[in-house]
């Protein structure tokens, strides 16, 4: 996973592509947030566990909203497989955020959003909220939902992203979203004809070898990379011409 996490941060970091993805994905294609906007947040947090020690937990990307009142933070998770406890993960994430803020007595908190992204063949079967993860069968189990709090994580199936919101992805995110509708679809033939081209070469050519699981992207990609630089235009149909060469 650690190499996995590696590929994902290096393309979701860039402030174009993590602006695009939060605009589509939460703000239903508004552009609210805007690029210039965003600063590079901590991914690691700290908080005291129990037993009033110490603990360290890490978030894949975060970004401040550095608004002209607000400081608004928002993260992305990446998932590749389901995890039955994401959402006491993200909760985690969450309230070690809101803390920060509480911490410096700040009089109104500023709202924190974290979606999980799930790069995964077959739609997120696993808990989204809280009730649904814990255990029910008990003399009381009737009388959760009424008593506990029930916080809930938005779980994105990014390759069952319908073609219209597909479409409005404007940055590499776009592509990538492409790419895993077609590998679910096994109409791969439709990623050679996409025509955008890729912004960020290396780290899209990383993000395909590890979750594709092809070394052929890697293999191709000093040459794809050495083009680029060169000025030449790099899309699928380039790509995928010299990964079926490899």
């Amino acid at each position: 996973m650690a190499e996995k996490d590696i590929g994902e941060k290096l393309l979701e970091d860039y402030e174009e592509v993590f602006a695009d993805i939060i605009n589509v994905l939460a703000f239903h294609g508004e552009r609210l947030l805007k690029p210039e906007r965003l600063a590079a947040g901590p991914t690691v947090s700290r908080y005291k566990d129990a037993q009033g020690g110490l603990r360290e937990q890490l978030r894949d990307v975060v970004k401040f909203d550095q608004g002209k009142t607000v400081l608004s933070v928002l993260g992305l998770e990446n998932q590749t497989s389901e995890d039955a406890h994401m959402v006491f993960r993200v909760m985690g994430y969450d309230y070690s955020s809101y803390r920060y803020q509480l911490d410096r007595e700040m009089k109104r908190l500023s709202p924190v959003i974290t979606l999980v992204l799930y790069f995964g063949m077959t739609r997120w079967k696993g808990p989204k909220d809280v009730l649904s993860a814990v255990r029910k069968d008990l003399p009381y189990g009737k009388y959760l939902e009424e008593n506990m709090m029930n916080p809930r994580i938005k779980v994105v199936d990014v390759a069952f992203l319908p073609r219209e919101v597909r479409e409005q992805f404007t940055s590499d995110f776009r592509i990538v979203a492409e790419y895993f509708w077609a590998v679910r679809e096994k109409r791969m033939e439709e990623i050679r004809f996409n025509r955008q081209e890729i912004r960020h070469v290396e780290e899209m050519m990383d993000f395909f070898a590890i979750f594709g699981k092809d070394k052929r992207f890697s293999e191709c990609k000093p040459v794809l990379v050495k083009r680029a630089k060169e000025g030449g235009k790099i899309n699928m149909c380039v790509v995928m011409d010299y990964a079926e060469k490899q």
